[in-house]
């Protein structure tokens, strides 16, 4: 009876500390999608970053046109740079968009 006890003292022992060494780690807010081998992701967060950091600067009246216009420069730069590296967009995958019973003929526009 007394071996019983003691291990489900241990068990609970070990979860109270896993459950306080999870609440103590800082949230990761989604960064968990950049650690894979898949740089496209990474790239596309940098170009909304850019894109979002441009609109925020020509929507801002209070920054002078003389101080933000280089960093608004800098940012197309930026976003002709991961472009580039970016490349062609992919192509869907057809399975993922077309159901396997069902199917219409294409239509043609003149």
């Amino acid at each position: 009876m007394n071996a019983g006890k003691t291990c489900v003292a241990k068990a609970c022992a070990l979860g109270a500390a896993l459950f306080v060494s999870i609440m103590v780690t800082p949230a990761s807010a989604g960064g968990f999608w950049w650690f894979g081998d898949n740089p496209r992701h990474a790239i596309r967060y940098q170009l909304y970053r850019d894109v979002d950091l441009i609109a925020y600067l020509e929507a801002n009246p209070d920054i002078d046109d003389a101080d933000k216009g280089p960093d608004i420069r800098a940012a197309n730069a930026d976003i002709r740079r991961l472009r580039g590296k970016l490349g062609p967009p992919q192509a869907p995958r057809s399975w993922a968009f077309t159901p396997c019973c069902y199917s219409r003929p294409v239509l043609r526009i003149r």
